[in-house]
């Protein structure tokens, strides 16, 4: 799948945990300073998160929720 990042604003991201080391280069390279990753499940290994947030649905169900903001370059 090709999709076109420089315009994005907030990119949400649920995919296996082996493919987030792999996307972390693409989404640094080509998305905007300012730009909103959320993750659902799993974090970039290569970087630590803004925010974690863990919402419970009931006594079982929770969901780990991530935020990461593209810093700017120096």
């Amino acid at each position: 799948m090709r999709a076109k990042l420089d315009t994005a604003t907030v990119v949400m991201v649920f995919l296996p945990e082996e493919a987030y080391a792999v996307l972390f280069p693409t989404l640094r390279t080509h998305l905007r300073p300012g730009t909103r990753v959320v993750s659902h499940g799993f974090f970039f290994p290569q970087c630590l998160p803004d925010t974690a947030e863990i919402f419970a649905y009931d006594r079982v169900n929770v969901a780990h929720l991530y935020l990461w903001h593209v810093p700017q370059v120096p």
